[in-house]
């Protein structure tokens, strides 16, 4: 005989605001307990059917991208943003767009923190902005963030 468990929440002590927050938390579990089973795949299309919801309903604006960005940096997984991409234009092709500015993001955020490794290794800024594609004004701001 199965033995269930349940959880169960009183919601009339919460206010609209906070109660708004449970859609997009309710995501964030499922996204980081998909990590470690077989349908993350499912899972992700799931929450990305969600995501899509409470954007429509202006609950969730920018969380996409915040779970997007989790679901690539995860080690536990061996998923590319091809396959992410593939995933979400099921649900929704103005969020297959999305995607690629993500990926953007993310390609950029990585020549920066590239750009630093080497910096810290004493490397020249004009052979990081050669490796790199980043200004030197750029790799030079980066410099001067890491001082303080």
């Amino acid at each position: 005989m199965p033995n269930f468990k349940y959880i169960l929440f009183d919601l009339s002590n919460y206010s609209k605001e906070e109660i708004k927050g449970a859609g997009q938390m309710r995501v964030f579990v499922d996204v980081l307990s998909a990590v470690f089973q077989d349908d993350f795949e499912e899972k992700i299309y799931d929450a990305v059917r969600v995501l899509e919801k409470l954007e429509k309903k202006n609950k969730a604006v920018g969380y996409f991208k915040t779970v997007i960005k989790y679901i690539i940096g995860t080690d536990k997984i061996d998923i590319n943003l091809n396959e992410v991409e593939k995933i979400v234009s099921q649900v929704s092709k103005a969020k297959e767009g999305e995607i690629v500015s993500i990926a953007e993001e993310l390609k950029e955020e990585g020549k920066k923190e590239m750009a630093k490794n080497l910096l810290k290794e004493g490397i020249e800024v004009e052979v990081i902005a050669k490796s790199s594609k980043l200004s030197k004004e750029e790799i030079k701001r980066l410099q001067e963030g890491m001082k303080h």
